[in-house]
């Protein structure tokens, strides 16, 4: 299979795998060729089988572009400001900086037009880190630079322990004095027991 897509949009290129990991949230697209046989694709952690059957007419005789974008690269000397969020246990709860989420409490302050670098880091547990309101780019992994599959516009990532990511994202598309974004773990009983926090971003 190629992948094309991530959470943004197309990558530069396709990329071929012949396993693709997914977190809770993270998105992807593929192109499978299936010839004239039926082709299985296995999810390996519930042990289930999706099946793709050809339709009996001849295949389209297309080939993937080489080139599927061009993406704006972030440099990391266009950064005007960096931050860590630290996502670990927080006693019975989850937490983000030490801090569960407070639907009063505005955790970060952005500046409209800044682009910053954000390091995510763990403690214990397997966390996937999604960001309202932009996306981003990952900028290393374990301070090595993403795969090709991990290369274009995202909104989430996985993190845990072994696996520490630097992302890079603009806030030069909207910006709300009253009304804050969110940034969280997007696996469902890790947010709804507080690994959540709120950012505006100011002008």
């Amino acid at each position: 299979m190629h992948k094309i897509a991530s959470d943004g949009g197309y990558l530069e290129a396709p990329v071929e795998l012949e396993r693709l990991d997914l977190a809770p949230g993270d998105r992807a697209e593929i192109i499978v060729d299936i010839g004239t046989e039926p082709v299985a694709l296995l999810d390996t952690n519930f042990n289930r089988v999706l099946e793709l059957r050809p339709n009996g007419e001849e295949p389209a005789e297309t080939a993937l572009p080489a080139k599927l974008a061009e993406i704006d690269r972030i440099s990391p000397d266009e950064v005007a400001v960096d931050r860590t969020f630290d996502m670990k246990q927080e006693g019975n709860s989850w937490g983000i900086n030490g801090e569960v989420m407070d639907m009063a409490m505005v955790n970060e302050a952005i500046k409209f037009g800044d682009i910053e670098r954000w390091k995510i880091t763990v403690d214990n547990g397997q966390h996937v880190f999604h960001v309202h309101q932009t996306q981003f780019q990952i900028l290393s992994i374990n301070g090595k630079p993403p795969p090709p599959e991990d290369a274009g516009w995202e909104d989430s990532v996985w993190v845990n322990g072994n696996r520490e990511v630097v992302i890079a994202a603009r806030f030069d598309t909207y910006t709300n004095p009253t009304t804050p974004y969110m940034f969280h773990c997007h696996i469902l009983d890790h947010e709804d027991l507080g690994m959540m926090g709120q950012f505006q971003v100011l002008d």
